[in-house]
């Protein structure tokens, strides 16, 4: 794949990421016990095991951290 096909994945992940953040956060907590029973955590902890933490996907690990802290503080 191109760089640009490359920056564009990267711009959606971030955008889903942070959408999803946002719900974690916003949603009712019926939302959050189901993301949790849908293996919502696994899934999150997966993502983070597989970003490369080099500066162009830096983004994407700080909002990942960022939808796991808003877990924790709404589970």
């Amino acid at each position: 794949s191109s760089q640009s096909e490359d920056t564009e994945d990267l711009a959606n992940q971030m955008r889903q990421v942070e959408a999803l953040k946002t719900a974690l956060r916003t949603q009712p907590h019926s939302f959050v016990l189901r993301f949790i029973e849908l293996d919502g955590l696994n899934a999150l902890l997966q993502v983070l095991g597989t970003i490369d933490v080099e500066a162009s996907h830096n983004n994407l690990h700080t909002s990942v951290i960022g939808c796991l802290k808003a877990l924790m503080n709404n589970s």
